[in-house]
């Protein structure tokens, strides 16, 4: 790993969900936390992970649950709540504040993410999420794919070799 960069990898997971941010809890506590939007949520108050909007490089969307199905994952304004994620990092599990629900893909294959609700044995829903220096990459577990934001809103999981632009998979994280 090279001075400067930060990585979050995973092979194994326990099979216990951990932290305050347990599926029952996270819509009381994203809820709260939206009613309470002047209260900001530090990530270091979640020693097991943190909390985070990945903004695409390429056109300054986040990375979004769908406005219209929530079952969905597209980009939107990264003031819109619906952005706000936690990273799970016992867990690996990206789990939107809004919907309480994970970021889940089907294992081994390209394709448009979903959200789903979380489950420790669910391997499409474990990612690695990752600082590479000056950009933020996030892939699913054991993958070569990574997510990627394409210039009509939607979101996919693919290689890098096949994007146009790395910037499309490249993130910041807010």
């Amino acid at each position: 790993m090279s001075q400067g960069t930060e990585t979050v990898e995973k092979t194994a997971r326990p099979g216990r969900r951990s932290g305050p941010f347990k599926k029952g809890l996270m819509g009381a506590a994203g809820a709260l936390f939206l009613a309470a939007s002047a209260v900001a949520v530090a990530p270091s108050a979640h020693a097991d992970g943190f909390v985070a909007k990945f903004q695409n490089q390429n056109n300054k969307k986040c990375v979004a649950v769908d406005a219209a199905d929530r079952r969905k994952v597209g980009q939107a304004d990264c003031s819109d709540a619906r952005a706000l994620w936690f990273y799970d990092q016992d867990t690996a599990q990206m789990i939107n504040f809004v919907t309480g629900d994970c970021l889940d893909h089907v294992r081994w294959t390209s394709g448009a993410p979903y959200m789903s609700p979380c489950g420790s044995a669910d391997e499409g829903q474990w990612w690695m999420v990752g600082d590479r220096g000056g950009y933020w990459q996030i892939s699913p577990m054991n993958s070569v794919k990574v997510l990627t934001s394409w210039a009509d809103g939607s979101i996919t999981i693919a290689r890098t070799e096949n994007v146009d632009d790395q910037r499309k998979w490249r993130y910041n994280r807010l």
